[in-house]
């Protein structure tokens, strides 16, 4: 992959401004990173803080086959990112967060763009708290400079990031398991009771068993499989 990175001090969104740019000029790696955004956001209608000191990137891709583990792929390839430079078990929480100790400090926004049937693009949108600060509101969340306790090197995060990218990346195309099986053994979910709310009034609860070849959750409901493919999950061994 040869990565093109365009370097912003703030933007609105680095998910927008990069949507613009691949409408007129979808280029393969481009990378649009940030100091700060004012209009972060994640999944749905949730923003996303984003403060001077974290990671906020877009990448365009062009990914033949396995497109839908995408987000899985990135989630593996960020909890990485954090072992190798901070020395941090990360950890991976079904479909898209990246947690320490169960505080949310990263998560993966993948949208795909479609032309006559088939996947014309996929921005990948990553944030990963680093050495930002955030509001106190938000206690389910962390930053990776408060858990190691020392100052992040941003440039050193973002290219042992993109490394990760590009080895996932090769290997969404010869050898998919390899990506699901690393996201296994990162995962949060898996092996405990979970809720997934699927759509407005609608939540599935059950024993979270395994992801498909699709990237899928699968849950034991009272010995019965079922497949989720989108969903909010919450654990439901934390009482709140």
């Amino acid at each position: 992959m040869r990565w093109q990175i365009a370097r912003f001090t703030k933007v609105p969104s680095t998910q927008t401004m990069t949507r613009v740019l691949a409408e007129s000029d979808s280029v393969e790696g481009r990378v649009i990173i940030a100091e700060a955004q004012t209009e972060g956001r994640g999944r749905g209608s949730r923003r996303w803080h984003s403060g001077v000191g974290g990671l906020y990137m877009t990448a365009v891709l062009r990914q033949s086959s396995a497109a839908g583990l995408i987000p899985l792929m990135a989630g593996v390839a960020v909890a990485k990112t954090i072992r190798v430079t901070a020395d941090i078990d990360a950890r991976l929480k079904w479909p898209n967060d990246i947690l320490i100790d169960g505080k949310k400090v990263g998560g993966i926004l993948a949208e795909t763009a479609w032309l006559r049937g088939k996947v014309e693009r996929i921005l990948l949108g990553i944030g990963v708290n680093l050495n930002n600060r955030l509001p106190p509101s938000l206690s389910g969340a962390t930053t990776l400079s408060d858990e190691k306790g020392a100052e992040i090197d941003i440039n050193r995060f973002f290219h042992e990031l993109l490394n990760h990218l590009e080895h996932g990346l090769y290997l969404l195309e010869e050898s998919p398991n390899g990506i699901l099986d690393a996201w296994r053994g990162l995962s949060s979910t898996l092996g405990r009771q979970v809720e997934v709310t699927t759509s407005p009034g609608k939540t599935v609860s059950g024993v979270a068993v395994d992801i498909d070849q699709d990237g899928a959750l699968v849950l034991d409901v009272g010995g019965r499989r079922s497949r989720l493919v989108s969903g909010s999950l919450r654990d439901a061994t934390v009482k709140f």
